[in-house]
């Protein structure tokens, strides 16, 4: 009897760690909640700022945008997305409106992306990055959505940037 219980308390415990370790390499949107985002922040934009930087650079390539993302999944992250919002006004604020609208097209995949990850709870959030590109790239509709929103979004970042001249 001792035999079996050992033998089995073994088994489930070997199982177990093997069960928590697949776990683990699932990659999970780093959310955090308002009173703490900033902790954190400056140490995530001192170790990504490049990669920040040259994701915001692709230029209306969703396939180079997707390949980006999988490749860098820091990027799924709401620092990432909070820099990209500030980047955005700052770039209006100088005058580089080109910049900004690429820089905003960016932040907005990847906020569409990390919002898809959330919505799909206990799933590796890479799991939303293809489907996501996909649909853009396969449904008119969609991407119509899409770049109806980005409009707005855009419009949005233009009002801010005034604002914060001002100030």
């Amino acid at each position: 009897k001792d035999k079996f219980n050992s033998k089995h308390e073994k088994s489930s415990a070997s199982h177990s760690a093997v069960v928590s370790e697949a776990v683990d390499t699932k990659v999970k949107v780093k959310a955090t909640d308002a009173d703490s985002f900033t902790e954190g922040y400056e140490e995530f934009l001192s170790a990504n700022r490049p990669i920040l930087l040259e994701y915001a650079a692709i230029d209306e390539d969703d396939e180079a945008s997707q390949d980006f993302v999988l490749a860098h999944t820091q990027l799924l992250s709401e620092h990432a997305t909070g820099f990209y919002l500030l980047h955005c006004i700052n770039l209006q604020a100088e005058g580089k409106t080109r910049e900004m609208r690429k820089t905003s097209r960016q932040y907005l995949l990847l906020t569409y992306v990390i919002d898809l990850a959330k919505s799909m709870p206990g799933r590796d959030a890479r799991d939303a990055i293809k489907p996501l590109f996909n649909k853009m790239l396969s449904n008119p509709a969609a991407a119509q959505s899409f770049e109806e929103h980005l409009e707005k979004y855009i419009a949005h970042v233009k009002t801010r940037a005034e604002v914060k001249k001002k100030e």
